[in-house]
């Protein structure tokens, strides 16, 4: 063999015998070598019909692989004949060269609905891909019922998507043999088109596939969930004369015995059930039980979250007028304009039309239908051909941009997104082949006639720019797969093409007669197709807010490494409820730690244990899968208002550094804020990477918010007294205490702290005497007992919100109790019970903590909070407490909403005092505090709205750093122990995620409430920082001064240098640790303004 391609008939030997191939020429006269029906597996007949492949045992002699094999059993699209045969498992490679370096490998997956299709070069030739040096290879696998019949039985041996198991095998063979027909093993690169692309998809989420390949390319075809009928099976035998029950073995043992031309030729969908939608039976799924082989075990949007394939780039687009194949189907179906009016929902996605009640699925199809055709109750004609083959278009960009979103959150590596645009008027064939010339635009399937040499393919002038079109495609592909950057030396003088970016405009490049790099066309409507999935209460893409996100306009074009912590081999533990097991993962800054996820500390509190205190979890049998975190508590986001979660949601998560050491670690307890209505113990937003690179155990824990957690009843009886949300919290710490040291923790020293309602509830925990000894030390962030809303009012809100959930009768605290417990739990924290009055004292939540009616056996809040911490049992603890400089920041969205209300401030200028202050005073007092405050934050200045800054201002003091001040006096007053006072300050123009979340681009300077957490936690919006950078040195310096604190109830840490921080002291309260730029002690800039806010204050209310 040499490289001026003498050798006409290669052999190669692979690891199962030597191939014989070809030396063919392309369509444009490149020479290159060909091996076809390459066989990778058993043949799949007799009783291996239906079940995963076998490896191939090896062959003796040469075969000769000089002409393709037969396709898989199928119906063809064109003759509607049964083509091809059971024996189909077979590759077929083309190498442009045998020798020299090594080339970057393609591996094509076939699309066909996943019931047909042609893997060989009769369909898809690869000469155009032969002009550069590249292997191409391509798979042939079981489709229809061959590749996805599934049973439940297990002793059957037949759990599902032998289709995807047979692309697997196969691509373990190329992994072994590519190197043997000069392909680099190390630069695999798999792509597919439609149903080949899902495929990919799938593949991609799949953590059998880890390591078969480095990089993919998607092309117009995606699923985030599985859909499918149930009984196929047993439907499939019934139609082809199965007589007896719906029973896994005989059913089985009936298709076994069945021609196979009509098990794929079978049709035995129902009218309606097609013109529902209904095309495909036999398709991927999520497989009935775990197997060795077992290729999707859940839903691809949940794999996906912590797929490895998330370290890999990956190229995915979409044709301009994917949905132009509607005009064929009106063609055919002249009735199904009429049907789509009486039956709108037929225009959702499959993931809404699963997930909504039947009134709900017909709403939002009239909602898009009216979106897109602006027909509203007007009937459909095919004057509306046009905004449906938009509003097809859409759907299908939509369920990529899904895939996009996903890949920006949980991904660390490039996602580039194509959009083919090139209307050709006669090489574009598929648009040709079903609409006719006459008809124009880019069709589904047009794109791989600028890739593949189809049937209809003819030799271009070298004029044409549809030939420069070709080269291009080609080019970008081959070299992204060289090299994983797919600007190629042929398109680099014309365009560069930048990966997709989490902010800023959404960019795709668009290919046509020309090459452009553009704001992504399709966007405004997407938005659309976003608020159907939120009235819908699915998030159009899990773990992450992405409707804010889309509203948030930072700009930052060079985020990389994403993805949420690596996962790598698992790990088990015996715990005394049960076995556990969890996962070695790696973090952003290559740091390995062991994660252990979703372990429960208590029973569901669902039925009877609504509302009620947490019971502790029971053993359980076998080993709890413990590799991902739990859903969040059920809640309603304040953003979006979407309903959230669930609500068995009573699990903690444990990360830590070390499982054996020389001595066990200090362990740290974080509890989360969110107003005590939202919140969550998810890696997306508490990572704990940046603590393990730290010796430290790090615990994250979820609790009941809302009504499901706070809700508060008078009669005894009920034992709902309220606070369950912190009972949880209490068992969560019990459990913390119990069992910690299983995971190399130091059950004698462990740090609870946590931020703003988790600062509070960190502060509850230290007062109340139901945690007394089960933690050593505390930092309560940006919230606690002290601040006004830590006491929530004694209203019937329980009352409010049955009468607002459809309750009629009397304020009778049983019959309350009896109809809550009737309602979803969607339905319960989906209220609005805060009035103008409320929001007047300030009222930010209608269920919060609040004094218990009676004082039962858990008691957590048996008196005023204030009242509480006096004699704390925390008080012989050390403590760190503090806030960030600008916590006022927070209030922008409510502050800017209603600018009207500061220009009557000074009219009214009592709205300004607290209503604890309010209370106690009379109304001359309450009159000369308000001018007061109006004085200190406005000066001699009228409030406006154009002073929103100092309303903002004055929100800092009234619901954050008075609260703290508060905080820090009673602790110099009533403690023994040591209280260390910090102030964030450090601001970033892009790293500080909650300026940037609460303010947009309004506000791009200073320090907001909760924007500290940024370098504590990763979250899904981080990104891998230069350690040169400010951001990382101040990453640095927080983890550092939060683990010496835990480690030795002594803050001062190498990361601040030779500062010395000492406690506070009566003689010097002012005194704080500035973390900023620089860090330094000095004094608090707040503390003249906070003298003002003790003044109004009765001396014995302030501590």
């Amino acid at each position: 063999m040499t490289d001026d391609y003498t050798e006409t008939s290669p052999i190669v030997q692979t690891t199962h015998g030597k191939v014989k191939g070809i030396l063919l020429k392309s369509l444009y006269d490149e020479q290159f070598y060909a091996f076809d029906g390459i066989p990778y597996a058993v043949p799949p007949l007799g009783t291996l019909r239906f079940k995963e492949p076998h490896d191939l045992k090896p062959w003796h002699g040469i075969r000769d692989c000089s002409k393709p094999s037969n396709k898989c059993l199928q119906v063809s699209s064109y003759t509607k004949m049964v083509e091809g045969s059971e024996d189909c498992l077979y590759l077929n490679i083309s190498a442009k060269t045998l020798l020299g370096e090594p080339m970057p490998i393609m591996v094509y997956i076939h699309g066909g609905a996943f019931k047909g299709g042609d893997s060989s070069r009769r369909a898809w030739g690869p000469d155009y891909f032969m002009k550069e040096r590249v292997l191409y290879i391509s798979i042939g696998h079981r489709l229809g019922p061959l590749g996805f019949l599934s049973f439940e039985d297990p002793s059957l041996e037949i759990p599902g998507n032998a289709g995807l198991k047979d692309i697997i095998l196969a691509l373990q063979w190329i992994r072994a043999n590519a190197a043997k027909f000069n392909g680099d093993p190390d630069r695999i690169t798999i792509f597919g088109h439609s149903s080949g692309s899902m495929a990919v998809q799938l593949l991609l989420a799949s953590p059998q596939t880890e390591g078969l390949f480095h990089k993919a390319i998607l092309m117009a075809g995606y699923s985030m969930e599985l859909n499918s009928l149930p009984h196929l099976e047993f439907r499939l035998a019934k139609h082809l004369g199965y007589e007896g029950e719906n029973i896994d073995g005989p059913v089985l043992e009936f298709l076994l015995k069945a021609d196979p031309h009509l098990l794929v030729s079978a049709d035995f969908f129902t009218p309606a059930e097609k013109g529902q939608g209904h095309v495909i039976a036999f398709k991927p799924s999520i497989e009935r039980y775990a197997t060795p082989k077992a290729v999707l075990q859940a839903e691809p949007v949940d794999l996906q979250r912590t797929a490895w394939s998330n370290r890999i780039p990956i190229i995915l687009g979409a044709n301009s007028g994917e949905g132009l194949s509607t005009m064929n189907f009106l063609k055919l179906n002249p009735t199904w304009l009429r049907d789509l009016q009486q039956n709108p929902e037929r225009a959702l996605p499959w993931t809404l039309r699963n997930h909504c009640d039947p009134g709900q699925r017909r709403q939002l199809g009239q909602a898009l239908i009216n979106h897109f055709c602006q027909a509203h109750g007007h009937k459909l004609t095919s004057n509306h051909t046009d905004a449906l083959t938009d509003l097809f278009t859409h759907s299908m960009v939509h369920s990529m941009d899904r895939l996009i979103q996903s890949r920006l959150v949980h991904g660390q590596a490039s996602t580039y997104l194509y959009r083919f645009d090139f209307d050709s008027p006669d090489f574009n064939f598929y648009r040709i082949r079903f609409m006719g010339k006459e008809q124009r635009g880019v069709s589904h399937v047009d794109e791989l006639g600028y890739i593949f040499v189809i049937p209809a393919t003819f030799k271009l002038d070298n004029s044409r720019p549809e030939l420069t079109a070709i080269c291009r495609m080609v080019a970008m592909f081959v070299e992204f797969a060289a090299t994983s950057d797919p600007n190629a030396l042929l398109t680099k003088p014309l365009v560069e093409w930048k990966p997709v970016t989490r902010f800023g405009k959404r960019m795709v490049l668009n290919i046509s007669e020309e090459l452009k790099f553009i704001p992504q066309p399709e966007m405004l409507k997407l938005k659309f197709f976003d608020r159907l999935f939120e009235m819908a209460g699915v998030p159009f893409c899990f773990g992450f807010d992405f409707a804010k996100l889309r509203s948030t306009h930072l700009t930052d074009n060079t985020r990389c490494n994403r993805t949420m912590s690596e996962g790598q081999e698992t790990c088990e533990l015996t715990l005394p409820l049960g076995q556990i097991k969890g996962v070695k993962r790696r973090s952003l800054y290559d740091d390995t730690y062991f994660s252990f996820e979703k372990i429960p500390f208590a029973k569901p509190p669902v039925g009877e244990l609504r509302f009620k205190a947490p019971v502790p979890a029971d053993a359980w049998s076998g080993v709890l899968d413990c590799t991902h975190f739990a859903e969040k508590p059920t809640q309603r986001n304040l953003m979006t208002r979407d309903i959230e979660g669930i609500e068995d949601c009573l699990y903690l998560n444990v990360y830590s550094k070390q499982l054996k050491s020389d001595k066990p670690l200090p362990v740290m307890v974080y509890i989360y804020g969110g107003a005590f209505t939202i919140g969550e113990a998810t890696r997306e937003l508490y990572g704990p990477d940046y603590f393990m690179a730290k010796d430290v155990v790090l615990v994250t824990l979820n609790y009941r918010v809302d009504c499901l957690g706070f809700l508060s009843l008078k009669d005894p009886s009920l034992k709902v007294p309220g606070n369950a949300g912190l009972k949880d919290q209490v068992l969560a710490l019990k459990w913390v205490k119990q069992n910690i040291s299983n995971f190399n923790g130091d059950d004698k020293n462990i740090t609870v702290f946590g931020e703003s309602a988790g600062g509070c509830s960190t502060h509850f925990m230290m007062c109340s005497e139901q945690a007394r000894g089960l933690f050593h030390k505390a930092i309560p962030m940006s919230g606690t007992v002290h601040n006004y809303w830590s006491d929530s009012p004694r209203e019937d809100f329980a009352f409010r919100l049955a009468q607002q959930h459809g309750f009629t009768g009397e304020n009778n605290d049983a019959k309350v109790l009896e109809h809550l417990r009737g309602l979803p739990a969607r339905d319960l924290v989906n209220h609005n019970l805060i009035n103008p009055g409320h929001h007047r004292n300030g009222v930010l939540f209608a269920f919060g903590p609040t004094v218990e009616a009676y004082v039962g056996d858990d008691c957590v809040v048996p008196k005023p909070p204030v009242e509480m911490a006096r004699d704390a049992w925390s008080n012989n603890l050390p403590t760190m407490l503090g806030g960030t400089s600008f916590e006022g920041l927070f209030m922008y969205p409510a502050v800017s909403a209603n600018l009207k209300a500061l220009d009557t401030l000074n009219q009214d200028p009592t709205r300004l005092v607290p209503r604890d202050v309010r209370d106690v005073s009379n109304e001359e007092e309450n009159l000369e505090y308000g001018r007061r405050l109006l004085k200190a934050y406005f000066g001699d200045s009228l409030p406006s709205s154009e002073r929103f800054m100092n309303i903002l201002d004055f929100y800092s003091y009234k619901v954050f750093w008075h609260g703290f001040n508060r905080a820090l006096n009673a602790r110099l007053a009533y403690a023994k122990a040591p209280t260390y006072y910090y102030r964030f300050d450090f601001d970033s123009p892009n790293f500080n995620f909650f300026r940037a979340k609460f303010c947009g681009d309004n506000i791009k300077t200073g320090v907001a409430h909760a924007d500290d957490l940024s370098y504590l936690f990763r979250n899904a919006g981080s990104w891998k920082l230069e350690k040169s950078s400010a951001e990382y040195r101040t990453i640095e310096r927080m983890i550092g001064i939060w683990t010496a604190f835990a480690a030795t109830s002594n803050p001062n840490c190498p990361e601040i240098g030779h500062l010395e921080w000492n406690p506070s002291t009566k003689d010097n309260p002012k005194s704080v640790l500035n973390i900023s730029n620089d860090v330094k002690i000095i004094d608090l800039p707040e503390y003249e303004k906070l003298q003002i806010w003790d003044g109004i204050y009765k001396p014995d209310q302030l501590i």
